[in-house]
């Protein structure tokens, strides 16, 4: 990419919006992006000023001096301290409250820059920061480029808002990938040393002067590619360490005073901070040459083998080995060095890798591509381990670690569950107990700690359930959680407060929220650190990112009590005298809008995307809306909505799509008619909304296709992969026809039962590694049916499923209400694009409703509405159509798809189950394909069936149970197709 233009600041833009909404630490910035936004008319324009300020050299010095001017700093507490531990061990008394004091130990520093800073940020990783990330050592994990940052067809970069790779996927890799190792060496007879360490305040530990930053332009090769504008490129070079040199400087008097420090908070930061440790990597790699070394930014791993010959061998023999011993000897492995040995240095111990400051390790400077005195990088004592395996011993406890990351792993491939809350009112699980003696003896105890990552899983369970379901439970929840967070867990867990709020919020619990907000604004009051300047700062920045949790959280509910308590929050002096800049009550409530506005909202609890939305402006008239109620936001959607905005935060799905299709067929004179209309227009806005360009322009085939097959026939094509033999989940469960008098009232049930029961079901498919789960008619509640999609795309299983019937309130032109019934069927089919995890639902509306269902719901005054379309799908090169209950009745349609179909599949809630019986075992026969037929679970008869002899036809039958489950078998596509492809003359053989 040679050339800087208006549209590569818009990407930068996209990029920089994506990075700040998935950054759990970054509010205070989503806040600022947010209010930019908002008070920007039309951003192309903006874009298009902001290159022209970047490209012509007077105006450039102005928006420098601009950037530089706004260049302040965040101070956020890291460690809090703690008091028992400064005390003698017969002074500490263990109980289950803390002091009032709150005393911070360490602090941690986050850049305060303006936006125009950061866009500038982005387009250095675009242009220069990708070039020097290609040359990283490939085993360093965090903070990695896109592979895909460019689009392989030009020489452009994407519109996609992704920029770096995602960081739990990384996180996984380097740790999973040395474990394997160990593993493998130990299995081999080899005893092995794992090593862990981490560097002490890495980021200020640098020194980013201008001739470092000189060698990284040099490095990159921007100057080699052709047509380059060097004047521009250099610009862009010398704004970046300018924005790292004016942030430093903030510092020159206080501890970090002659370095130019990495600045947190700074994209840019990421890849320096790479980069910076490259000689290190290339000292361990060329050097030792472990079995594994791996590098999370400043987090390390190195897995190697013990030579029996060895000292530190020897040492462990006797049992006389220690932590300094195998450091020692191992970083003096590093013997090779810019091409010359070590070895036949005369001076070889000023060579060292690692070398002994006192009580410390540092690396030597002279691998440092910082070689100053400044610059010093020092590893955490506390923080580096040494674990030495034997092999003829037991290695359980590389086992048992690898077990627990695969249950931890398991749990976010899953549906949330969280019965320790819903069900049993236990949340022992957020503690652990530091324990001198076996688990059974109360005296060993010496403290109880609340551990921060079980309680960010458990209101990321609790959050993500929370707004799905309308449940008892929930008030003790808000009673227990306020009580966790005392005043040391409120400061020590920040970055929790928005979740704890959102849930709140979300479930309409205004009086908690205000209690924990206010108990959160005493806790920040009552903060001590012993520099009084950077206390000022740190209670600012934290009432700062109080605000915007508050501002994005509030965004989601729109009702009276929720004004009330905004105003109330607004009311407390010690919140709105702290430099807000809030001078009205409807200024929170434009911040909400923006967030609205800007799609930094939370979608993930929403059933829709807020796009639908915004044409009603239901901000303006308190409609008492919870955007994360279904049947709250359905009456507000826009029939007419077309998409016009393309600065998504996140990739918008083609289940997303299919959701808002689905909604807008529900106003619709002839609802789900015409598919082809309905196929090109989510095809048209994946691709805009995106890739920010039209569907011919668009060089990557979506793996979606539409064909039609004759009169109102269709085939739908998901995947390019190929299945010769798929594990099938049928789901035996009981439905309940109080949920449908439930909803005709417009009472749904949305208990946690009854959310647990299907993630039971979807879970254990999950674990059973099935390729399809297919679920009985009417089970699923049409606003679950995103957080199944999701599902379904992170663990490639198909689901099948009925949605709980939709009951949707039509007014015609003369203000006549009719309520009209909707019995969909969901087909949610994930594929793979590019490098993300996809998936798509196609609905299927009811072809024939039987007279009971018919009357019943005209019996409630309600109009049931019925489709005219079948459906043949292509699911990895596997074919099959799908019937809802009734409509197998009909003798042609169950024929229409003789000699296409692998499977067919029926999902039913139907007493009738002898005819139904007949029914489907003639089709297996008739159509010569396995059949798959799933009904509730008191009427039975789910079964897979296949045309075969009666005594081998049932691959599963099942019919009653208490409980919720699976039965899973399997069905052999390609046995099928060999056997058809023979004449009548092989196949009776």
């Amino acid at each position: 990419m040679n050339k800087i233009d208006k549209d590569l600041f818009a990407k930068a833009y996209k990029k920089l919006k994506s990075n700040i909404y998935f950054d759990k630490t970054q509010l205070i910035l989503r806040n600022k992006l947010v209010e930019f936004e908002n008070n920007c008319s039309n951003l192309d324009e903006y874009f298009e000023d902001l290159c022209s300020k970047f490209v012509i050299t007077e105006k450039y010095e102005d928006l420098k001096e601009n950037i530089l001017n706004s260049i302040k700093f965040f101070a956020f507490p890291k460690k809090i301290k703690n008091k028992n531990s400064e005390k003698d061990e017969k002074d500490i008394i263990i109980a289950n409250y803390y002091s009032e004091d709150i005393e911070i130990g360490e602090i941690q520093y986050f850049i305060d820059l303006g936006i125009e800073g950061h866009i500038l940020g982005v387009l250095w990783l675009m242009l220069i920061g990708y070039r020097i990330d290609k040359e990283i050592y490939k085993y360093s994990y965090g903070n990695r480029i896109r592979k895909n940052l460019y689009n392989e067809f030009s020489d452009k970069p994407t519109f996609s808002p992704y920029l770096f790779e995602p960081y739990f996927a990384q996180y996984e890799s380097w740790r999973d990938t040395a474990m394997d190792k160990a593993l493998e060496q130990l299995k081999s007879n080899n005893d092995i040393v794992i090593i862990t360490m981490d560097f002490k305040r890495y980021y200020y530990s640098l020194n980013i002067n201008e001739e470092i930053f000189d060698q990284l332009y040099k490095e990159s090769k921007v100057e080699t590619e052709e047509n380059i504008d060097p004047i521009l490129f250099n610009r862009l070079n010398e704004v970046i360490f300018l924005i790292i040199e004016e942030y430093s400087s903030l510092f020159k008097n206080g501890e970090f005073e002659n370095r130019n420090i990495l600045p947190i908070g700074f994209l840019p930061s990421q890849v320096i901070a790479n980069w910076c440790l490259k000689n290190f990597d290339k000292a361990v790699i060329d050097g030792w040459n472990p079995i594994y070394f791996g590098r999370y930014v400043d987090d390390i791993l190195i897995v190697d083998k013990i030579e029996h010959n060895s000292s530190i061998f020897n040492n462990a023999k006797d049992c006389s080995l220690n932590k300094n011993d195998v450091i020692k000897f191992l970083m003096k492995q590093c013997s090779k060095w810019n091409g010359f040995d070590l070895n036949e240095c005369e001076e070889k111990s000023k060579y060292t890798l690692i070398i002994e400051e006192g009580d410390n390790f540092v690396i030597n400077k002279k691998y440092n591509p910082i070689p100053d005195d400044n610059s010093k990088i020092m590893l955490q004592s506390n923080k580096l381990k040494v674990f030495y395996f034997k092999s003829k011993d037991t290695y359980a406890l590389i086992e048992c670690f690898k077990e627990q990351i695969s249950k931890n792993k398991s749990e976010f491939r899953h549906m949330p569950e969280d019965e320790a809350v819903f069900q049993k009112d236990d949340y022992s699980e957020i503690y652990a107990l530091k324990n001198s003696d076996t688990l059974n003896k109360f005296r060993g105890i010496e403290g109880i700690y609340i551990d921060k990552y079980e309680l960010s899983k458990l209101l990321g369970k609790y959050l993500r359930i929370g707004g799905m379901i309308d449940d008892i439970k929930e008030s003790k929840f808000e009673r227990n959680i306020i009580k966790i967070f005392n005043v040391h867990t409120i400061i020590e867990n920040y970055s929790l407060w928005e979740k704890v709020i959102e849930i709140f919020v979300i479930n309409e619990r205004f009086e908690s929220v205000k209690l924990l907000i206010d108990n959160i604004i005493s806790a920040i009051d009552i903060i001590k650190f012993d520099n009084s300047k950077i206390l000022s700062n740190v209670k600012k920045t934290l009432i700062l990112y109080l605000y915007s949790a508050i501002c994005r959280s509030f965004s989601l509910v729109w009702k009276e009590k929720c004004t009330k308590t905004i105003k109330a929050i607004y009311e407390n002096e010690d919140f709105s005298n702290n430099n807000l800049q809030i001078d009205s009550l409807s200024a929170i409530r434009n911040m909400c809008i923006g967030y609205l506005k800007t799609r930094m909202i939370d979608k993930s609890v929403m059933p829709i995307i807020v796009d639908m939305l915004l044409d009603s402006k239901f901000w303006n008239n308190e409609n008492n809306v919870n955007l994360t109620k279904f049947y709250d936001v359905l009456p507000i959607v826009s029939e007419n909505w077309t998409n016009s905005y393309k600065y998504y935060p996140f990739l918008v799905t083609m289940y997303d799509f299919s959701m808002i299709s689905c909604i807008k067929e529900f106003n619709s004179e002839k609802p789900f008619s015409e598919p082809d209309e309905i196929y090109s227009s989510q095809n048209e806005n994946y691709v805009k909304c995106n890739y920010d360009v039209f569907v011919n322009d668009y060089p990557e085939p979506i793996k979606v296709a539409h064909t039609n097959l004759g009169e109102n026939v269709y085939q739908i094509s998901v995947g390019k992969t190929h299945k010769d033999r798929l594990k099938i989940a049928i789901a035996n469960v009981r439905l309940y026809h109080k949920n449908f008098e439930l909803l005709v009232k417009d009472s749904p049930n949305r208990s946690y039962k009854r959310y647990n029961d299907i993630s039971r079901l979807v879970n254990h498919a999950i674990d059973e590694n099935a390729d399809m789960l297919i679920m009985p008619e009417s089970f699923i509640p049409y606003e679950w049916l995103s957080t199944l999609a999701r599902t379904c795309a992170k663990n490639n299983l198909a689901i099948i499923t009925g949605v709980e019937h939709v009951k949707f309130n039509l007014n015609k032109n003369n203000n006549i209400s009719e309520n009209k019934v909707f019995n969909l069927t969901a087909v949610i089919l994930p594929y793979k694009e590019e490098n993300y995890k996809c998936s798509y639902i196609y609905f299927h509306l009811k072809r024939h409703y039987a007279p009971l269902e018919k009357s019943e719901i005209a019996g409630y005054r309600m109009t049931a509405v019925e489709g005219n379309t079948f459906e043949l799908y292509k699911w990895n090169d596997c074919y099959f159509p799908i019937y809802c209950c009734y409509e197998l009745a009909s003798i042609n349609d169950r024929a229409l798809f003789q000699s296409y179909a692998d499977f067919l599949i029926a999902i039913e809630w139907n007493r009738d189950i002898n005819y139904y019986s007949n029914i489907l075992e003639s089709l297996s026969r008739d159509l010569h394909c396995y059949c798959v037929q799933v009904n509730s679970s008191d009427y039975g008869d789910s079964r897979i069936t296949k045309p075969s002899k009666t005594e081998e036809k049932d691959i599963i039958r099942t019919k009653g149970g208490e409980n919720s489950t699976i039965l899973t078998g399997e069905i052999d596509i390609k046995h099928l197709r060999e056997f058809q492809f023979k004449e009548y003359e092989l196949q009776i053989k």
